[in-house]
């Protein structure tokens, strides 16, 4: 067990609604001692060598972890692994004094939502879970401060990066079975007694799901978020497939918090690094982002970031894109260039603004005031749908303060834990509505939660 994360005792008093749920009745705490003692020295498995799965393992000697691809680290390996800390060294050495306090203030213009108390203890936590990973050999570059992030707390990991940091710092004694899909959860007698692989069945004393969300799921992000198919992309071969959320509509578990995606807004097929790089040289941007108004409704610098996207999704009209088409065709690699099937160009900004159902006068409006020293006027007109990719399906299973998941009811189910994506990171709700950067930190933080909760409940 990690000392450093003892688990704060929590009461719904203390929380917002639906946040954390304690048992509605008192003999379920009867029922789950009762059935401690035939399953106290039976192994633990683990769905799901992401993240939080990983960072599980290293406090749970003699865990069975289940991946159902052929390599452990889920989306981490292809993402730029990017840590969120408050009150870190590498902050303290180079000036940046942030507290708890100072991470709240501007939480809900990032994530679309207050913070909740799992919020409050997620940032209390965070300067031990820094030192914890820089224990197991993680080194960290702090971010420069860019325009588009909550830069002064985002942390790059240095290679070998965050999942070998992980897995390395596993007991010897940790098996792990690469291209084995859990199908579904054994629950008897109201507790979980194992699972359903695709190679059979498997018995278990406790489960902890870290499956991920729900970001390559067309049906289940129409059904909870709304978006229409065909108005996004998937996450790409590493996404979440969602299997949390068919579990818990086959053993009514909990769900909360279905409607918080994370996601990003394609700008020409460019990066933020990249786009930070063209508003350095003070010159004008290549694009700006307008509505069906004509109005220019977000700061595409300053907020590139989960929020853009989200604000862009919140338009009840039609979004566009503005550039030129001498900048659009120099600035999209060549594997990015299905891009510009979607791209509407006209000989005017007026005629355009009719062909994209803008607002004529408002876009003229919205130029004017731009002028050259925001953008490029001098051109080709052309127009084209900002692509939105969901990159993280937060939400789904509902857990309480220690990592256990609940059941419809809001009594814990013995035996079954959840932590990452698969409970909203922690817990459903802490990362807003939208998410944030650098989660990474969070769904390492709530695996070891979860280990430390199956600790104390088994010894």
């Amino acid at each position: 067990m990690w000392p450093f994360l003892t688990l704060l005792s929590c009461t719904t008093e203390q929380l917002p609604q639906n946040q954390v749920v304690e048992p509605a009745e008192p003999q379920a705490w009867t029922h789950l001692q009762a059935l401690q003692s035939p399953w106290m020295n039976q192994r633990v498995i683990i769905i799901g060598a992401g993240p939080a799965g990983l960072a599980a393992a290293m406090d749970l000697p003699g865990a069975l972890v289940l991946e159902a691809s052929e390599r452990t680290g889920g989306r981490a390996p292809g993402s730029s692994q990017l840590l969120y800390f408050v009150g870190s060294v590498q902050q303290a050495a180079v000036g940046i004094h942030d507290s708890p306090e100072a991470a709240s203030e501007g939480w809900e213009d990032l994530t679309g939502a207050p913070p909740t108390q799992a919020t409050w203890d997620y940032w209390t936590a965070l300067p031990q879970v820094s030192q914890r990973l820089h224990d197991i050999g993680l080194d960290f570059v702090l971010n420069p401060p860019t325009p588009w992030s909550n830069s002064s707390r985002l942390h790059g990991a240095k290679d070998p990066g965050l999942p070998a940091a992980l897995e390395g710092a596993w007991p010897d004694d940790i098996e792990l079975r690469l291209n084995t899909r859990v199908t579904g959860l054994r629950i008897q007698d109201g507790r979980v007694v194992g699972v359903m692989t695709d190679d059979g069945a498997l018995d278990a004393g406790v489960v902890l799901i870290a499956s991920g969300g729900f970001s390559n799921r067309v049906d289940l992000i129409s059904e909870y978020v709304g978006w229409d198919d065909g108005t996004w992309n998937t996450n790409g071969k590493w996404g979440a497939e969602g299997d949390a959320i068919d579990w818990a509509n086959t053993h009514g578990l909990g769900l909360e918090a279905m409607d918080a995606m994370g996601s990003y807004a394609d700008a020409i097929a460019m990066g933020p690094d990249e786009y930070a790089q063209i508003l350095e040289k003070d010159g004008p941007q290549p694009f700006i982002w307008v509505n069906a108004n004509g109005e220019r409704f977000v700061d595409e610098g300053q907020d590139f970031s989960l929020y853009l996207s989200n604000r862009v999704q919140e338009e009840p009209g039609p979004v566009w894109t503005l550039i030129t088409w001498e900048e659009l065709s120099k600035r999209v690699p060549e594997e990015h260039h299905g891009i510009l099937e979607t791209v509407v160009c006209s000989d005017s900004w007026e005629t355009l603004a009719v062909e994209i159902q803008v607002d004529p006068e408002g876009l003229r409006e919205t130029l004017g005031t731009l002028g050259n020293n925001r953008m490029k006027l001098d051109g080709q007109p052309c127009a084209y749908p900002p692509g939105l990719t969901a990159a993280k399906g937060y939400g789904g299973l509902l857990v309480d303060a220690q990592q256990r998941v609940l059941d419809a009811g809001g009594t814990p189910v013995p035996g079954l834990y959840a932590a990452g994506e698969a409970s909203g990171m922690a817990v459903p709700g802490m990362g807003g509505l939208y998410g944030f950067d650098g989660s990474l930190s969070a769904v390492v933080w709530s695996g070891w939660r979860a280990a430390e909760s199956i600790n104390d409940s088994r010894f």
